[in-house]
């Protein structure tokens, strides 16, 4: 096959006497905590090795002989034996490591030579071990191998797997225990690090992102977006992977390094190649990673996500059945997809949004532009990364604080330098103009337009989204397409325009406000002395809750509140309480510390006194937070809390909140059935007699209550946040109340314990379970559709197709999906940070959210669960009264409706209702849809201690 060049290199006379072997050898998949035994005595243990393309294997090897030699691993290519990893070694134990580049790697054998083994090939090595391959001693005389294993069966793919970013990465995990990526391609790998988007049904077996082809079906590419992270020291640890489905991605936010790495590939065409005198055609051709591939860097651009329904024409290929391949490639079935272009009056430029690159040649961030101003070759497996950061909008009278740290550093977020990085297509949106400025910044009560020297400005009311597009460039390993049917592109060329990467859209928001609504906690707690059953009520002090939040209380961890739906009881008695395993919940009354600065109550205000004095006997008041500081509290401000923004660095201040939970008689979820029993005893101490309460918790399960829960049983307060993470909180009610009843034993008041009764469990993150969960449950789902479709089409190929009712696309899997007829489509859905301790609150707002101080507009509503509606972002922004007021001078103020999953931008795709029955129609769906898509007690004793 012409897929690849034979290296095999030349060398000086000098031959070196050494005498070592291998006896044996142990391999590590990916990060896998052990080694497993693969040789003993210079013998295969093992009949097959089992991993997968993209995996990173190591493997560890026990050397024994005399002087020195090379320690390489290879594997038996249709032409020559090809080099997987090689390195100078002595006698001992060595670890040499790979990623496995093909489907299959036949022949697969350890081995150490004085030199490169006879006739081996290099091409598959890194671009800088084939460079002191050429220069230095490795390139004398070849030899024959010391000592080299016999060959081994590949196991194949046939089921489901089992601040400163120039500095040294530290390393470091995220929830799921997934590592952080150095940022270095070459050890870049799927099954170490994880993917974005949705997990591959056509194109491969291995657990990677799906991948996409383009118009000729020649090329293909694949992605996955990270984020950059630090430590509390502002020590760069590495990049995240950012998981989710293509429809249910997190938002990232402004301000923070983001990396985009992309994988590429080619295809020769089918012919015969006498000679091998044409790299581009093969008689068996595969996918093989894009090598050297450069793409150019002007034809790469954001864009606001609308506008791929509002102006681009979509030109289809005629054919979109996949290129042969003989399965053998580390991609397969590829189909091919349409190319864009605007319409309109618009144009690429004059729709691209501008972001800050990051240029990896010279370590170097650039200013807002549209294009980077480089991108990286790609490596031997086809890896190339864009790295961007997406600049914030600060206004220059509320934020001179952040803007001049930021200048110091050379970045301008100033509002009159950023407000028009980001045009927006407003065509769908009851609007007064097409097209306007995306401004993102504190929350808004609604979408909202406004004019500003005659310049439109669209302020949405959480986020904004972004689709990156490129152009492919021309392979020297790439097919061609026939002329006459296909077009005149020069030999090997791609069809012109530009494509989008797909399974990466990038909603984001403004890093301030995400800080403040992105970790929900309750810090402090008091509970009702009944049990946690019907008609109890908790009081809590805590952030980032709202009474419109999605939340939910469960018996296990990592629960999405968002697939936990509201209870339909029809008598809601109370008597379902403790029989579901998770219910909805959220707090009943919230007001904010600062609402206790005036003597204007709002109606959720007033209710939440009268139950205040209820429970602790006085009404609450801004005093309540003098005296001992709650948690996080800033000393001169006691009613605020400063707490880090993990994601971004940043310090925030901001308002506690002062909430109550009430357990109403239509909940089902768990719960904890308690009573108190009280014993009196007299004590006489130094002479002094006296009466000493002994309070005991009862705890019981009634029958018929399967998820009641005892001591030792925790429940989780799980929370989706607007911004699409997920947050868990283990709060053990038992050993809560224990607690309290101890602390008003020894007499304190109820105020008094609240105040101390700190929960003993910090929130944890639980996103990434979550959405890797949910990308393996629509990939398993997915191939058993296809896997059903496949056996009947091959049971009734002869019969008619069945009618297809029309029906809703949620996912990315059904828009590929090349069955139904009729398809209603709804769209799927830098800066290492700062420090400063700026009071966040407003007072008068009218100074930071009119269209004078406009840099404090944004965020919208777009997501796939809830409406996002003007009470949570009250109860977490602002409170229930200092909120966004209508200014006179704004020249148009649009309240639009809450549009779930954007069922306002649905499209009708109309499809032909016959019915594939092989994988290649599969495929070659693929790639026609694309053409139409739419493209998260212990402490209360210490504390009690301290007060006495």
């Amino acid at each position: 096959m012409a897929n690849r060049p034979r290296h095999t290199g030349f060398g000086s006379t000098y031959n070196p006497v050494n005498n070592l072997a291998v006896v044996e050898a142990y391999m590590k998949v990916n990060e896998k905590l052990s080694f497993k035994p693969i040789i003993q005595n210079g013998q295969w243990s093992v009949k097959k090795l089992d991993f997968a393309v993209d995996d990173r294997v190591t493997i560890r090897t026990g050397v024994v002989g005399q002087g020195f030699g090379y320690l390489y691993l290879s594997f038996e290519d249709s032409e020559q034996t090809q080099l997987l990893a090689i390195k100078k070694v002595i006698a001992g134990s060595h670890d040499i490591s790979f990623i496995v580049p093909y489907m299959s790697l036949p022949g697969f054998r350890v081995g150490v030579a004085s030199t490169i083994p006879t006739g081996y090939g290099i091409d598959l090595l890194s671009k800088e071990t084939q460079y002191k391959i050429r220069t230095n001693s490795l390139m004398m005389n070849q030899h024959k191998p010391m000592y080299e294993s016999p060959g081994i069966g590949f196991g194949g793919f046939g089921a489901l797997a089992d601040q400163n970013i120039n500095d040294t990465p530290r390393g470091g995990q995220d929830s799921g225990g997934n590592p952080y990526w150095s940022g270095s391609l070459d050890n870049f790998s799927w099954g170490t690090y994880g993917y974005s988007g949705d997990r591959a049904v056509y194109t491969s077996s291995a657990n990677v992102p799906e991948a996409y082809g383009e118009y000729h079906g020649y090329y293909a590419n694949r992605c996955s977006l990270m984020m950059a992270k630090f430590d509390e020291s502002d020590r760069f640890l590495g990049w995240d992977t950012i998981e989710g489905s293509s429809n249910n991605m997190p938002k990232v936010p402004t301000g923070v390094p983001l990396c985009l790495v992309m994988q590429f590939f080619v295809n020769n065409r089918q012919g015969e190649d006498k000679g091998n005198q044409d790299p581009r055609k093969a008689k068996d051709p595969y996918w093989i990673a894009a090598q050297d591939y450069q793409l150019d860097p002007s034809k790469i651009l954001f864009i606001e996500d609308n506008w791929r329904v509002t102006n681009f024409d979509a030109s289809a290929p005629k054919d979109a059945y996949p290129r042969y391949d003989n399965k053998k490639g580390v991609i397969k079935q590829v189909g091919r997809a349409p190319v864009f272009s605007p319409y309109g009056g618009e144009t690429w430029d004059s729709m691209a949004s501008k972001v800050e690159w990051y240029d990896t040649s010279r370590g170097t961030w650039s200013s807002p532009s549209a294009h980077p101003p480089h991108i990286p070759m790609t490596n031997i497996q086809g890896f190339t990364k864009l790295i961007f950061r997406i600049p914030r909008q600060l206004s220059p009278e509320t934020d001179k604080d952040i803007i001049e740290q930021l200048s110091s550093a050379g970045i301008s977020y100033d509002y009159n330098t950023t407000k028009k990085c980001f045009p927006v297509s407003t065509w769908t949106k009851d609007a007064p103009t097409s097209k306007a400025y995306g401004l993102v910044g504190r929350p808004n009560d609604s979408e909202t337009f406004y004019q500003e020297n005659g310049e439109w400005y669209f302020a949405p009311k959480i986020s904004l989204r972004l689709q990156l597009f490129f152009e492919y460039a021309n392979h020297p390993k790439a097919g061609y397409t026939n002329h006459q049917r296909d077009g005149n592109e020069p030999r090997g060329n791609p069809k012109p325009g530009k494509v989008p990467v797909i399974g990466t859209n990038v909603a984001f928001s403004d890093v301030e406000k995400m800080a403040r609504m992105n970790y929900p906690e309750l810090m402090y707690a008091f509970y009702p002395s009944t049990g946690f059953v019907t008609n109890g009520r908790i009081y809590a002090i805590g952030r980032g809750l709202s009474t419109s939040t999605t939340t939910c209380i469960s018996t296990t961890r990592d629960k999405d509140p968002s697939v936990v739906y509201p209870t339909q009881v029809t008598n809601p008695d109370g008597s379902q309480i403790g029989t579901t395993e998770a219910a909805r919940i959220a707090p009943k009354q919230l007001i904010l510390s600062t609402d206790l600065l005036d003597t204007v109550n709002s109606v959720g205000e007033e209710k939440l006194q009268q139950h205040w004095q209820e429970k602790f006997g006085k009404p609450l008041d801004i005093n309540f937070f003098k005296g001992d500081l709650l948690k996080d509290a800033v000393p001169e401000r006691p009613h605020m809390y400063r707490v880090r923004d993990p994601d971004s660095g940043l310090y925030i201040e901001a308002p506690y909140q002062i909430m109550i939970f009430e357990i109403e008689s239509d909940y089902t979820g768990p719960a904890i059935f308690y009573t108190t029993t009280t014993d009196e005893k007299e004590v006489t101490v130094e002479g002094v007699t006296k009466i000493e309460k002994k309070t005991s918790l009862v705890v019981t399960k009634p029958e018929g209550k399967p998820y009641a829960r005892g001591k030792n049983e925790p429940i989780f307060l799980n929370t989706r946040t607007p911004f699409g993470y997920i947050r868990h909180q283990e709060i053990d009610v038992v050993e809560e109340v224990t607690q309290q009843i101890e602390l008003l034993d020894k007499g304190l008041s109820p105020e008094d314990v609240i105040k101390v009764n700190e929960l003993d469990n910090p929130p944890g993150d639980s996103t990434v379970a979550i959405m890797e969960q949910e990308v393996q449950d629509q990939y398993i789902t997915a191939m058993e559709v296809l896997r059903a479709r496949q056996e009947g089409s091959n049971r009734q190929e002869s019969a008619p197709p069945a009618k297809q009712a029309t029906r809703k696309l949620v996912r990315l899997r059904d828009v590929l999906n090349p069955f139904p007829g009729n398809y209603v489509e709804q769209p799927i859905s830098g800066l290492k940070g700062f420090s400063n301790s700026r009071d966040f609150y407003v007072e008068d707002v009218t100074s930071k959210w009119t269209a004078q101080g406009s840099a404090g507009l944004g965020g919208i509503i777009d997501e796939t669960v809830a409406p996002f509606i003007r009470d949570e972002i009250e109860d977490i922004y602002q409170g229930t009264k200092n909120f966004v007021s209508t200014n006179a001078n704004l020249a148009v103020k649009a309240t639009l409706a809450v549009v779930l999953g954007g069922v306002a931008l649905k499209k009708l795709i109309k499809i032909g209702a016959s019915t594939p029955n092989t994988v290649n129609e599969n495929a070659k769906s693929l790639g026609k849809r694309l053409a139409g898509r739419k493209f998260r007690g212990t402490a209360a004793r210490r504390r009690a201690a301290r007060r006495r």
